[in-house]
């Protein structure tokens, strides 16, 4: 993927990049680093509600940047922002609607805080 994605003048090396670094943040043994390298390619976060074997999983839309926040906000999933990549930056400059979103220095806080939320 990070090298299709690089020849068609995408993000080749963030494909790469957050592959790796989001591989094992899904449910989804099959599809998870290749979901997360695609998200890299396209410069998106990806997440949301999704159906496993006929169930609905509610599950956060986790980026590092405004417009993923945007996106979570847009079809009425709950925001989170990590401090990955854009995020301080993000962070720094949130307007007035994302006031209290939760904000973690990375996948796996975000991760932890979830699993606790659950349990």
């Amino acid at each position: 993927m990070p090298l299709a994605a690089a020849l068609c003048g995408r993000r080749g090396v963030a494909s790469l990049c957050i592959g790796w670094r989001d591989r094992a943040q899904h449910a989804s043994p099959n599809s998870a680093i290749s979901e997360a390298a695609v998200a890299g390619a396209l410069g998106v976060a990806l997440g949301g509600p999704s159906v496993y074997a006929g169930t609905l999983m509610e599950k956060p839309f986790i980026g590092d940047a405004l417009r993923d926040l945007e996106a979570a906000a847009a079809v009425g999933a709950r925001p989170i922002l990590v401090r990955t990549g854009k995020g301080r930056d993000t962070e720094a400059s949130l307007p007035e609607q994302f006031a209290g979103v939760p904000v973690y220095d990375d996948l796996a806080a975000a991760a932890r805080a979830l699993i606790g939320e659950a349990a």
